[in-house]
């Protein structure tokens, strides 16, 4: 069970970096130091795994993972009772995901407090917070997820009343940003010509394939299939669990493959593709973002502020325009754009067909959006 602060684990300036050291980092290959982002739970977490990579890569016993020990009667013990009962059984996979995602960001302001001693003001605070730390959206979904385990503790007579209810839990205004065929393109070439091969091909597969920015920071060498009708992904989202499929040009497909057949080592079917050119090593968020952010700049100047994973978007407009439907949108973004019971099944091979129908569907709105682009701004679509 991890306790405390993962060890070589620094903060500077509210920013967070794993510190080997140069002797200890020379002697197992690894990097002296890892920037791991804000300070917070992710940048630990991370500092975790880099410090049971070195545990292992220098020979030393590595701590089994075990459940965190709560008191009895704290909402962590409630959580993790909770995921016993019949109401959590009847949660969708894609919701007990959610649940899990976001437990520790709930885990870190109120895990340890005793159930029936959480406070309305308490609550509040933890609220205020969470929104200043994370943002609007993490907030919705964090406290969306923290009113339900009090509401299921009120159904299971654990607590009288709810403490969640002082402030709304107002839904955030959702993101409008686009990018165009010809940004995306001239971004990949940035990154190309300032050395950054793996994001240059992270950017054009996010484009080509409209998988999330972790989807694409982990994808696998297994989930790259090649058939008699070209190159496709098969995997599944980190977030969710549900399948995706995606329909990649040929173009892209062979220079995946001939980044992977010129690493200086062969990777395992089940390691991911991308590398950071610093090391070799599989690509982690922070220096993955922290890259992305630095080929955006050069592109585009410091200014801009669009994310890789407004990608996502710009492609569904496009297959909107090109005449996609909801349900074909829905199924080749894996989620729940259009609310059918069916998203929830496992997918069948015709859904790469229909991925290639997408990406046709896509060539037709981007043709309308780059005749619009004349005239509405680069940074929003209305």
């Amino acid at each position: 069970m991890r306790k405390g602060k993962p060890p070589y684990y620094q903060v500077r300036n509210g920013r967070a970096y794993f510190e080997l050291g140069k002797n200890r980092a020379c002697t197992v290959g690894m990097n002296s130091t890892y920037p791991l982002g804000r300070a917070g739970w992710q940048a630990e977490a991370q500092a975790f795994s880099l410090y049971y990579e070195w545990l292992e890569k220098s020979g030393r016993p590595v701590p089994d993972e075990a459940p965190k020990a709560y008191k009895r009667g704290t909402l962590g013990h409630w959580y993790q009772k909770f995921k016993q009962t019949g109401l959590w059984g009847r949660k969708s996979v894609a919701t007990r995901k959610e649940w899990e995602y976001y437990w520790p960001f709930i885990d870190a302001g109120l895990g340890d407090k005793m159930l029936n001693k959480v406070s309305p003001s308490d609550f509040e605070e933890f609220h205020i917070a969470t929104e200043k730390e994370h943002g609007s959206n993490a907030r919705w979904r964090i406290v969306k997820i923290a009113r339900a385990l009090f509401n299921a503790a009120i159904k299971y007579h654990l607590i009288g009343q709810s403490p969640c209810m002082v402030l709304p839990n107002t839904k955030p205004q959702p993101r409008n940003q686009i990018w165009f065929a010809t940004e995306v393109a001239y971004m990949a070439d940035t990154a190309k010509e300032m050395g950054f091969t793996a994001m240059h091909l992270s950017i054009r597969l996010a484009w080509e394939s409209l998988m999330s920015p972790v989807d694409v920071r982990t994808l696998k060498v297994e989930a790259l299939h090649k058939t008699h009708q070209g190159y496709h992904i098969e995997t599944e989202r980190k977030k969710t669990g549900k399948e995706v499929f995606a329909a990649l040009s040929d173009g892209l497909g062979d220079d995946l493959h001939a980044y992977i057949d010129g690493l200086s080592f062969t990777l395992l079917p089940n390691q991911a593709i991308f590398r950071n050119r610093r090391d070799n090593a599989a690509y982690l968020k922070a220096r993955f973002n922290s890259d992305f952010r630095a080929v955006r700049a050069m592109a585009f100047g410091k200014e801009e502020k669009r994310f890789l994973m407004d990608i996502r978007r710009s492609g569904n407009v496009e297959a909107d325009l090109g005449g996609a439907s909801a349900e074909d949108r829905a199924e080749i973004l894996a989620n729940a754009l259009h609310k059918d019971q069916y998203l929830e099944n496992t997918y069948t091979p015709p859904t790469v067909a229909k991925a290639r129908k997408v990406a046709k569907q896509r060539a037709k709105g981007r043709e309308i959006l780059a005749a619009q682009s004349l005239n509405t701004p680069r940074h929003s679509l209305k």
